[in-house]
């Protein structure tokens, strides 16, 4: 889980002590701060759900691009029990990613995403 920046220096986002969760807020400010062109969000060392919304948004706010890692969760996702990182909004995809994803989501029956 990590923030790249200009010079690809990976600043890493923690947990908040008390509550052993992601702590957005110091993301927010670390990312207000670093000004990153990519917020990365994902891993296999975290046994919770990620918030794809919160981060979507914290990406937004520093006009970073929002990636997801789902290769440990696609499984849950697809199936409904994981929450689908594609349908949080804000987000913000070149024209080739959102072709790529809309046919992907498309061979598995879902259509109309556009964004």
């Amino acid at each position: 889980m990590i923030l790249i920046n200009d010079q690809t220096v990976r600043v890493p986002y923690g947990l908040n002590e008390k509550t052993q969760r992601i702590d957005y807020d110091r993301l927010r400010e670390t990312a207000k701060r670093e000004r990153p062109k990519l917020i990365w969000v994902g891993g296999t060392a975290y046994p919770r759900a990620f918030g794809y919304a919160a981060m979507a948004e914290i990406a937004l706010a520093a006009d970073a691009y929002n990636v997801a890692d789902i290769a440990h969760v696609n499984g849950l996702i697809v199936s409904g029990v994981y929450p689908n990182p594609a349908l949080q909004r804000p987000r913000r995809l070149p024209a080739s990613v959102r072709n790529d994803v809309a046919d992907f989501c498309a061979a598995f029956g879902v259509h109309g995403i556009d964004r």
